[in-house]
């Protein structure tokens, strides 16, 4: 069916299923023509409604080849990188003074600069760390999608339940520009259970690519409270490469030998030679419950210019994994906190 027949069944409310999987399969078909990519990235939170809160800042990379995916950050002298192979995640964060690495599951390496999760490539549910391609968040949908036509771009309306509050249901409105394959170029979560919440995230600055990808370089996420912007996140990507293929060297790792692994899948820590090879016995851990707040994370540390591969005390065996649960605390700020939405 031609897009103008399809946009006309979607806008006067003629829409069939087969009509709506021809325009989430336009969609699809372009973000799977996206193999590989390679990008640094610097990313700044601001706090419109508090001018006394300092600007917020981390730089970092990201590469993807197929499956196998490296995001690295940098905030002050910690150094965190994330590996997803096999389909679990390897981190490693390194100070000046220490080294420590961890594996946990994919769902659990929250990152703010996994950039396919604010691109638009794979979509988050509202109010939860969960990500979906559109296809498979339209499916979650209450009902079938409301859709309008702006031009070139197309609004597509889901009503969304609440993962936790029964009753609430969130309207999360997904922008796509057919001027860009249909890519989506914004999404924007709304709710008015207790107060007015938007979460708006704008795709922008986009670039093409051979083969007609386009991909975007500029990233804009803000949460608005009653129609007061709380928090704005940018993101600017730089020296962006699409579908260029990556040295095997930018997914390795640069192992101490003798350095402490937590398993947090099987809740069990151990030692490593450079090459990944155990070289004790594998003993069990217990969790710590306590993760550092985002202060003493960015705090400068002191210490020996050499790292240090001794096993960790107190709250450090868990600080290599709560890397991740300091990045929730981050989505929970970026968000203005649940509570007041």
């Amino acid at each position: 069916m031609p897009h103008t027949v399809l946009l006309f069944a979607l806008l006067t409310g003629n829409l069939v299923a087969e009509d709506l999987e021809k325009l989430l399969r336009w969609h699809r078909s372009t973000r799977e023509a996206i193999h590989s990519i390679s990008c640094d990235l610097g990313v700044v939170w601001t706090y419109p409604e508090q001018p006394t809160q300092q600007p917020e800042s981390r730089s970092g990379s990201y590469r993807r080849q197929g499956e196998l995916v490296k995001v690295t950050e940098n905030v002050g002298f910690e150094a965190t990188s994330r590996l997803h192979r096999g389909g679990k995640c390897v981190a490693m964060s390194r100070t000046p003074s220490s080294v420590g690495m961890s594996i946990s599951s994919i769902k659990d390496c929250i990152s703010f600069f996994h950039i396919e999760r604010f691109a638009g490539l794979i979509v988050t549910y509202p109010m939860a760390l969960e990500y979906y391609p559109l296809e498979e968040l339209v499916r979650q949908a209450r009902r079938t999608p409301r859709v309008r036509e702006r031009g070139e771009l197309v609004d597509l309306e889901l009503q969304l339940p609440d993962r936790d509050r029964e009753g609430v249901v969130w309207t999360t409105t997904v922008t796509l520009d057919k001027s860009l394959g249909c890519m989506i170029v914004q999404v924007v979560d709304e709710c008015s259970h207790s107060k007015p919440y938007q979460r708006i995230r704008r795709m922008s600055d986009f670039e093409e690519f051979p083969d007609g990808v386009h991909f975007p370089r500029r990233l804009e996420g803000r949460s608005v409270v009653e129609g007061k912007v709380q928090t704005v996140m940018t993101t600017r990507i730089t020296n962006l490469k699409i579908n260029e293929t990556i040295p095997a060297r930018e997914f390795a790792l640069d192992i101490p030998h003798g350095v402490w692994v937590f398993d947090n899948l099987r809740m069990t820590k151990y030692q490593i030679d450079a090459q990944g090879n155990r070289i004790s016995e594998e003993m069990p851990y217990q969790k710590v419950t306590t993760v550092m707040t985002t202060e003493e994370k960015a705090r400068v540390r002191t210490g020996p210019n050499a790292p240090t591969v001794e096993e960790p005390t107190g709250f450090w065996p868990f600080a290599w994994y709560g890397s991740a649960l300091v990045m929730v605390v981050l989505v929970l700020a970026w968000v203005c906190q649940r509570a007041r939405a």
